[in-house]
């Protein structure tokens, strides 16, 4: 035992029993920093052709995090919380080397909490999900679990060199088994996640210092991969669904909704974004509240690395062309509205002020789709409603259950 590990060690206690090449562990238990494992059982067996050894593995764990010492807490990243794993089949390692060869294990995951050292700290609880390990892939799927007074559903991955879905098998005789090595900028990370019914108060006091907001519900969705931790390598898509929120004390909604006019009012908003890197481009931007409804033009970019805005939106004031909506056909709808309508360009960075952030430029061919949601919200007094958390869950790939009713 290696010096660091007798360190971290508390207590060992097995009982095993040994045939030859052969033997099992059939009760026992390790205790070290805030895990605790209770081994159910495990058989080995050593592959001296091969310079392996084959273990079967049924594992319980608990882990507590409230008296970790210094080496654990950095281990762990600062990540406090409870719960417990459970583990169970085969994996073959190296002798010569330690490596992982192969892996068919199966299991599942629980935390009554998971809080994660942010400012102020981000705190899930009642997480559980199934956990899979094969060569060169790490799967927890079936997540579910609760953030921000709402619901988290989910899957994630880790994958490097050729992962594979076959079961263990014995390798041929003499033939070595060369492990999947890999560097942590070689690991492929990917997530399909949803989260439904979130409180903005709480989601808006985690992120913003100042003058949070104060109501309002929101659900977004995500389906993202990145390469190691190089943020470039991001991409994939998010939506982003919220429902009667006090846009006006959110960066950017709040100078574009002072240059308009129109304040202190709650607001629904919907929106789909492409993502590559740190630059969400818009494929589908929508504001409207009781006053008025703005679309931005797709195409645009939100670079979040420097807080730079790019893009343009057309605004309508709801409250003085309601009738117009409602009761000229849609064909002549634009040759109407065309002084009634405001473009905007947003180009800047997310605090300028709005005189810096926004100009007014000419209004160019409105499409069809965006006169049908002026329409659509000025029929509804506002709202953005449809089938909007369906949307959401196109995006992903989770089969996902009906939401639990709360």
């Amino acid at each position: 035992m290696s010096s660091r590990g007798s360190a971290v060690l508390d207590d060992l206690d097995l009982d095993i029993r040994v045939d030859g090449l052969a033997g099992e562990v059939v009760q026992g238990g390790l205790e070290a920093g805030p895990w605790a494992v209770q081994v159910n059982n495990i058989r080995f067996s050593f592959d001296r052709a091969n310079q392996s050894v084959l273990l079967n593995l049924a594992l319980s764990s608990r882990w507590q995090t409230g008296r970790m010492s210094t080496f654990w807490r950095q281990l762990m990243a600062d990540v406090e919380g409870s719960g417990q794993v459970e583990l169970a089949g085969p994996l073959r390692l190296s002798l010569d080397t330690g490596d992982l060869l192969e892996a068919d294990l199966k299991g599942r995951v629980q935390a009554r909490t998971l809080s994660v050292p942010l400012r102020p700290p981000l705190v899930l609880s009642d997480l559980e999900g199934e956990l899979s390990v094969r060569p060169a892939m790490v799967r927890l799927q079936g997540v579910s679990g609760r953030v921000w007074d709402g619901r988290l559903e989910g899957a994630v991955s880790a994958m490097w060199g050729t992962p594979t879905t076959q079961p263990l098998r014995p390798p041929a005789p003499s033939a070595r088994t060369q492990p999947a090595r890999a560097r942590l900028d070689d690991v492929v990370f990917s997530g399909d996640v949803i989260l439904t019914n979130v409180d903005m108060a709480e989601v808006t006091r985690q992120f913003q210092e100042h003058d949070p907001s104060r109501q309002g519900r929101a659900s977004a969705s995500g389906k993202l991969s990145i390469r190691g931790l190089d943020v470039k390598s991001l991409g994939g898509k998010v939506a982003v669904y919220m429902d009667d929120v006090e846009a006006f004390r959110l960066p950017v909604l709040s100078q574009i909704l002072t240059f308009l006019k129109v304040q202190k009012e709650t607001s629904d908003f919907h929106g789909t974004f492409d993502m590559r890197g740190l630059t969400a481009t818009i494929e589908r931007a929508r504001l409207a509240n009781r006053l008025s409804a703005l679309e931005a033009e797709p195409g645009g970019t939100i670079d979040l690395g420097q807080g730079r805005m790019d893009f343009y939106l057309v605004a309508v004031p709801l409250s003085t062309v309601r009738d117009l909506l409602l009761k000229i056909p849609l064909v002549n709808l634009l040759v109407n509205l065309q002084d009634k309508l405001t473009r905007l360009l947003v180009r800047g960075q997310w605090d300028d002020p709005p005189s810096k952030l926004l100009s007014v430029q000419p209004v160019r061919n409105v499409g069809e789709g965006t006169l049908t949601f002026f329409r659509d919200v000025a029929r509804s007094g506002g709202q953005i409603g449809g089938d909007v958390l369906n949307t959401l869950r196109s995006i992903i790939e989770l089969p996902f259950a009906k939401p639990r009713k709360e």
